[in-house]
């Protein structure tokens, strides 16, 4: 009987108390209740004749056991009560503690995701300065080209574009499906304005300023003051 019971206020018992463990604990004891509470009404129906028996015949032997049987069966009913008192004070802590372990986690989780948001931000960073490098010197190659080119062969160039301006542009727009490569990412500002206005931040730091609004790598237990 009340085997769960047993297990969690073992003082020799292995398995934690856990908040699964105090809710099949819980459907234990409900369970028990109702069952000493049908045994109880059973017992009273019993004991109103014996105890109607008992005083026709003047048996005040009979009389006190039926009423010692009665008392033990409703203490038993009291006692299953409290017990269910004090089971229902531990659910209440185990699930304030499984809520906790549920948001410390999901903290953890959204700052590991941050923080490897700012390493890939890095990393981009990275790549696009070596890019940005490379572009100079093809630039660089192509202006000394078009110093070489004879007559016949800017007649016979056509529309070709040595700088590779909107190829580059196409080759953003195809591999980001259509999330970079737009012409107005400097939002009608000249190149001047915009590095004027402090708006050409490196990458990472814009990824850590969006995580710092959110407020997503601070420690857990240390929240930043609004």
């Amino acid at each position: 009987m009340l085997e769960r019971l047993k297990l969690i206020f073992s003082r020799d018992a292995k398995e934690p108390e856990t908040l699964d463990a105090l809710l099949y604990a819980r459907r234990e004891l409900e369970q028990e209740a109702e069952a000493a509470h049908q045994r109880l009404a059973a017992l009273q129906v019993e004991s109103n004749e014996a105890m109607l028996n008992a005083v026709a015949r003047d048996d005040g032997k009979r009389r006190e056991a039926i009423r010692k049987k009665l008392d033990a069966a409703e203490a038993e009913v009291r006692d299953l009560a409290h017990a269910a008192a004090g089971l229902e004070l531990r659910i209440e802590a185990a699930t304030a503690r499984a809520f906790e372990e549920h948001e410390h986690a999901e903290r953890a989780e959204r700052r590991a995701l941050a923080q490897q948001r700012e390493a890939l931000a890095a990393e981009m960073q990275r790549h696009l300065e070596a890019f940005a490098g490379a572009f100079r010197q093809f630039q660089a190659v192509g202006q000394q080209i078009e110093g070489k080119l004879t007559r016949r062969h800017i007649e016979g160039r056509g529309e070709s574009d040595f700088d590779l301006r909107e190829a580059i542009n196409q080759q953003l727009v195809c591999r980001t499906d259509k999330l970079l490569g737009d012409a107005n990412t400097l939002r009608l500002f000249t190149v001047g304005e915009f590095v004027q206005r402090d708006l050409l931040r490196d990458l990472q730091t814009h990824a850590r300023r969006q995580n710092d609004r959110l407020r997503l790598t601070e420690a857990a237990g240390e929240p930043k003051a609004a």
